[in-house]
């Protein structure tokens, strides 16, 4: 599991530094184009008012590291402020909680499929991509 928490931890760093090196591009072409002007750049800059949390939330974009014991069971899945918005939950819980929601959400007929991928991540230590129906909180079936 180490390995895949240096990967989403990586993942993290490697968005900021795409963040941090872009907004000088796109100031300029707002400035450009007469969106923006120079002053309100400059305090743009100065506040720091973008940050980076923000600019994951509006792209739907939450990041997340699973945690699986095999020794007692308790599985964690730690999330970030934008992932609990996208899984619509609305309190605080500990990352076990958060674990359990995500894993009772996961839809009919999909348990085994996660549950063998889950095994493959364990067993082989590999990255594993899933795609599988999940009951979303605040959307009707």
């Amino acid at each position: 599991m180490d390995l895949l928490v240096w990967i989403i931890r990586n993942t993290a760093q490697m968005i900021r530094l795409f963040l941090v090196r872009i907004r000088p591009f796109i100031s300029n072409i707002l400035i450009r184009d007469g969106m923006m002007d120079v002053k309100s750049e400059m305090i743009a800059r100065m506040t720091g008012m973008l940050k980076e949390e923000n600019i994951l939330q509006s792209v739907k974009l939450g990041l997340w590291t699973l945690e699986l014991d095999t020794v007692n069971g308790k599985n964690r899945l730690y999330v970030d402020k934008s992932m609990r918005s996208i899984l619509g939950i609305d309190d605080i819980m500990n990352s076990e909680e958060y674990f359990r929601f995500w894993y009772d959400n996961i839809s009919d007929g999909y348990y085994d499929y996660v549950q063998n991928a889950l095994h493959d991540i364990i067993t082989t230590e590999k990255i594993i991509e899933m795609e599988y129906t999940w009951n979303h909180p605040n959307v009707e079936k």
